[in-house]
């Protein structure tokens, strides 16, 4: 029991270390390299509902972005009351593109979420174009591509397809949540919110990494169980 203690303890540090590693620089991949596509939509609003709440949705310009993942929110988290199972809202991901993927500077740049705001620091010397980078809040009305979203990880270069909206819970008439237009502005409402209509991971960053993350994290949780077991047997 010991060893395998070791064994799988060794296997889920070395690949949490692993799985991320920033992304080499030879990998992106050229659509990256393209400023996002935004253009005219049927503006005309409708409704639809998730979980038996009613959602309201204005549509404001078609989109299509590709990007490397950079940071996501941590829905899973205590920090983070505001994204469960029953919210329309999904994963938060944040990404880069365009001048910011064509050198190495994006491995010396610190990014993170909070619940709702994508952040990043660099240290001197580094440069790093606001203008693209951008904080997506991704709602769908798509069970598959709810499941997708959610398999999104940071190092993962995506290509984003729909509509960004506004959007309103209909139970809370005197809120809507509003997409920016521009890219790289900043303070309230400056995320895109994108009703989703298409995700695809171009390229995974770390599949194999977060497979033996995954394997290992889910050995450990047998040997404890298996430990809880023979503690309640007096073994």
């Amino acid at each position: 029991m010991n060893l395998a203690w070791a064994v799988f303890g060794a296997l889920h540090v070395i690949s949490w270390h692993q799985k991320a590693r920033p992304v080499p620089l030879a990998s992106i991949l050229p659509e990256l390299r393209r400023e996002p596509r935004q253009t005219a939509t049927d503006p005309t609003p409708f409704a639809f509902s998730y979980r038996g709440r009613p959602y309201n949705v204005k549509p404001l310009a078609a989109y299509d972005l590709a990007g490397l993942v950079v940071s996501h929110n941590d829905i899973g988290g205590l920090a983070d009351i505001y994204h469960t199972k029953d919210s329309l809202d999904t994963k938060d991901v944040c990404v880069i593109w365009g001048d910011n993927v064509a050198t190495e500077d994006f491995h010396r740049v610190k990014f993170w979420n909070g619940p709702w705001t994508c952040h990043w620091r660099y240290p001197d010397g580094v440069r790093t174009a606001a203008s693209q980078v951008s904080n997506n809040h991704l709602i769908t009305q798509s069970d598959s591509i709810r499941q997708a979203i959610a398999r999104v990880r940071v190092g993962d270069q995506i290509r984003v397809r729909g509509r960004l909206v506004a959007y309103q819970d209909a139970a809370h008439a005197e809120f809507w949540r509003t997409s920016s237009l521009t890219r790289g502005d900043t303070g309230n409402g400056a995320c895109e919110v994108v009703l989703v209509e298409n995700l695809e991971i171009l390229k995974a960053g770390a599949p194999g990494w977060w497979t033996l993350y995954l394997l290992s994290l889910g050995g450990l949780g047998a040997l404890a169980a298996l430990e809880l077991v023979r503690f309640f047997r007096g073994d």
